[in-house]
């Protein structure tokens, strides 16, 4: 329930029987000599409230508009609170009381009559609990509704179920055209947009509203408005000068109620206004129809000391308490330049020291500090791994090591790489995103031992890594007629005029950086395209037309993927008889060697082999 403020006009409640609507028409009764004014309630009572003893009065004093109730007889029991005369609007100052937040703009006057509700489209899409809204339905009952109307009801709890609405003050109120009582006229629902596209909140007024049906007192003047800019739903409360004590006020979603008010709560609701954030978490502090409590500083405590390492993940915690009950937000100032939002948090150090961790936890208007300490060691680097390798003699072997520190303040790092045949490369790392990189060549053939190691600034080692690397002649993988298994070439016959070889993309070798002019088999160069020469792929070989000859010399040879590995290998063909004519094949051949040189120089060797066929 909302806490109360005390209002201009003192209020005592009586509950009616929730079919009652108090619409009665007064007559005077004798005046007493206290200047009091009395009121004998009428007989047409008992068809609006069946079972309420008949000798019932109030009173109004004559002297402004404090009320006060009782009967004529002076004893406990509960009387109406009915004026011989209507009260006048301007016994409260209304620029007293009206809310920062009311808007004066009224707008559109909506034609009502008692409980109506109609759609009113919304200027901008509104989200209410996690859906979005185009309009909404207003009703002269003092709410709005998101989804659907909500049925008159003599009850005037927000209504359980799957209701979702605002309600300023959900009661049974009386608009203008209903009846024609002078005093109606100005009693009617309003709606209104104000303000500029991405600022804009939609109004409702529910302007000088008098409840059903007794309607010879002072008016009430409440808003609800939806705010575009910041998704808020704002309650202002102008004057509420109400009869009866069967009335809420809150936001519903569902079955769910956010801070609602009934009966006496709502009645002190005068010149404030409430903030909802309509998605569950409650109302903001701006709150002007709470009271506003002596407010004491949260109480706080840490744990401590915490021992972690650099890198490593510390949870960092507190409680506290607050004696207002006010919501408390936690924030942490660390030692190492980070502030972290939140409780309890966790944090990571990148270099090693002892450093102050300090919470904060505020309560909206004052803040508590408590500081305890986090000891924090060093963390070793580490190396990744080193792949082996093969090279040829000459060939450069470049390393490439990714460096990293759970420190990563620990620079500079102290490297070392040393290449297995005696020589070492040394330097200063100093950024873990950059590798650790060298090169070196060898000289002779043999299988050589690399070696990486690194240190930090702190003296932390990390654990060296090490790899092969096997130098050799430069062998190439090549495959004589890639579509025959054996191999089998014919000596004689129309068979194998021309054989196929081919050039394998490999790990060393790009297929395509061979040379094919010094390309021999044996020490057979590849055929040249002669006027009525031709060869034909076999069709698993891939679409031999959509290459293009390598050479202008009139070389037959082709990039195509030959072991559909995706990458292109390099084929090539050469004359069966230059092979026999030159010694390179016989009866007796069992393999044949390609020789020939990359376009930087590098010599290339490969065999593979074949089956002879007399």
């Amino acid at each position: 329930m909302f806490p109360t403020r005390n209002a201009a006009v003192a209020l005592l409640v009586m509950t009616l029987s929730t079919s009652a609507c108090e619409f009665f028409t007064t007559k005077p009764f004798a005046p007493n000599v206290d200047e009091m004014s009395y009121v004998e309630v009428p007989d047409a009572l008992a068809k609006y409230a069946p079972g309420l003893p008949p000798n019932m009065y109030a009173r109004a004093n004559a002297f402004g508009v404090a009320l006060s109730t009782g009967s004529i007889a002076g004893d406990a029991m509960a009387g109406l609170r009915l004026s011989a005369n209507p009260l006048s609007p301007m016994a409260v100052d209304l620029a007293s009381v009206t809310p920062a937040a009311w808007v004066p703009e009224l707008g559109t006057g909506l034609q009502y009559i008692d409980d109506d509700t109609t759609p009113q489209a919304l200027p901008f899409a509104f989200s209410f609990y996690g859906q979005s809204y185009s309009s909404v339905y207003v009703s002269a009952n003092g709410h709005i509704s998101f989804g659907s109307p909500i049925q008159f009801k003599r009850t005037w709890n927000l209504p359980d179920g799957a209701f979702i609405l605002a309600a300023p003050a959900y009661a049974d109120w009386m608009p203008a055209s209903r009846f024609s009582f002078p005093n109606l006229q100005n009693s009617r629902v309003f709606v209104n947009t104000v303000g500029d596209p991405g600022d804009r909140r939609f109004v409702v007024t529910w302007n000088d509203m008098r409840p059903c049906c007794s309607l010879s007192y002072p008016g009430s003047s409440f808003q609800v408005q939806l705010l575009e800019r910041t998704g808020e739903v704002v309650f202002a409360y102008r004057e509420m000068q109400m009869v009866v004590s069967n009335v809420s006020a809150g936001i519903a979603a569902a079955a769910n109620h956010v801070r609602t008010a009934a009966g006496a709560a709502v009645l002190g609701l005068q010149g404030c206004s409430i903030t909802y954030m309509p998605g569950g978490e409650g109302y903001r502090e701006a709150n002007s129809c709470a009271p506003e409590p002596v407010n004491v500083p949260p109480v706080v405590e840490v744990g401590g000391p915490y021992a972690s390492m650099e890198g490593e993940t510390v949870e960092l915690s507190g409680s506290a308490t607050d004696e207002n009950g006010d919501a408390l937000t936690y924030s942490w100032t660390i030692g190492d330049g980070t502030n972290v939002n939140g409780n309890p948090v966790a944090h990571s150090f990148a270099d090693n020291g002892e450093y102050a961790a300090t919470l904060a936890v505020s309560d909206g208007e004052l803040v508590t500090l408590v500081t305890t300490r986090v000891d924090v060691s060093n963390g070793l680097p580490s190396l990744s791994a080193l792949n082996g390798a093969t090279r040829f003699i000459g060939e450069p072997h470049d390393v490439s090591v990714e460096l990293s520190d759970p420190g990563v303040l620990d620079a500079p790092w102290r490297y070392s790489i040393e290449w297995g045949d005696g020589a070492v490369d040394e330097g200063d790392a100093t950024s873990l995103a950059v590798p650790i990189r060298g090169s070196h060549a060898y000289a002779d053939a043999g299988t050589y031992t690399v070696r990486v190691s690194v240190r930090d600034k702190d003296g932390g080692a990390a654990s060296a890594v090490e790899a092969q690397v096997l130098v050799k002649v430069d062998e190439i993988d090549i495959d004589i007629k890639p579509w025959h298994r054996s191999n089998r070439i014919y000596m004689k016959g129309p068979f194998d005029r021309l054989i196929p070889v081919a050039v394998l993309t490999s790990e060393t070798l790009d297929a395509s950086t061979v040379n094919v002019s010094s390309l021999r088999l044996g020490g057979v160069p590849v055929v040249q395209l002669r006027h009525g020469s031709h060869f034909s792929a076999p069709s698993d070989m891939g679409n031999w037309g959509d290459n293009k000859f390598l050479f202008d010399d009139g070389s037959l040879a082709v990039l195509v993927d030959v072991d559909r590995d995706g990458d292109r290998d390099l084929l090539v063909v050469f004359d069966r008889d230059d092979l026999i004519r030159g010694g390179d094949l016989s009866r007796a051949t069992n393999s044949l060697t390609l020789n020939g040189l990359t376009i930087d120089g590098r010599k290339v060797v490969g065999t593979d082999a074949v089956q002879i066929v007399r």
